[in-house]
């Protein structure tokens, strides 16, 4: 699936305005935003949040997702391997709805490698709320 198309799985989350991706180095390679938005704000938007990333990573900081306030607007930035993920909203926003959308696009854009399989302490969901259920040798 092309960028653009993975980027219109956003907008059906309710106040998202644009979105874009980038590589890591912000290099932009996909948008899909409203006019008023131009493509060379947004590549050097694109370039400066893959500086902020840089600076924060040299930090020894694991960078997985920001938020940079904008005026009314926010940015939210989901990180990915060999890429980022740039979504424009105005609030108030789903950030919930807003998540699972960017989950879904971020599989899109950068699928697991051939053979990969989650493994259930990988899993978000199961890995904040464990089953309450015991196997029959389990301990009280």
């Amino acid at each position: 699936m092309n960028g653009e198309r993975v980027l219109q799985l956003l907008q059906d989350v309710e106040g998202v305005v644009g979105s874009f991706v980038s590589d890591r180095a912000g290099e932009l390679r996909a948008r899909l935003s409203p006019p008023e938005f131009s493509e060379a704000a947004l590549r050097r938007t694109a370039s400066r949040v893959g500086r902020i990333v840089r600076c924060a990573e040299l930090c020894e900081l694991d960078v997985e997702r920001c938020e940079l306030r904008l005026g009314k607007n926010q940015l939210l930035i989901f990180c990915f391997t060999g890429g980022m993920l740039g979504v424009l909203v105005q609030p108030p926003v789903s950030k919930r709805a807003l998540g699972m959308a960017a989950r879904l696009a971020i599989r899109e854009l950068a699928p697991p490698p051939a053979g990969a399989e989650l493994e259930a302490d990988d899993d978000e969901v199961t890995s904040l709320y464990p089953s309450a259920r015991r196997s029959v040798g389990d301990a009280p």
